[in-house]
């Protein structure tokens, strides 16, 4: 999606029961995650990242638990951009 910037805030999920803070990483492709825990099914992780000067890749995974979300995050890799 179009732009310049990582979002300040990044989305609520009500359905979930607890929200910890955003977490940054500023290295090659900056990044903001976010992690939803006690939603149905699990866990819900948001990360959104820089992956161009003018784009940026959001991502949100649902899945039975944190270290498989952020495993599937992980691996998303763009081509192209």
């Amino acid at each position: 999606m179009p732009g310049t910037d990582l979002p300040e805030r990044m989305p609520g999920h009500p359905e979930c029961d607890s929200t910890a803070p955003p977490y940054s990483d500023a290295g090659t492709q900056p990044s903001r995650t976010v992690v939803h825990s006690g939603c149905p099914g699990g866990v819900t992780v948001e990360r959104v990242v820089q992956v161009a000067a003018d784009r940026v890749l959001w991502v949100q995974v649902r899945s039975p638990d944190t270290a498989t979300a952020n495993r599937i995050l992980d691996s998303v890799t763009t081509r192209g951009i």
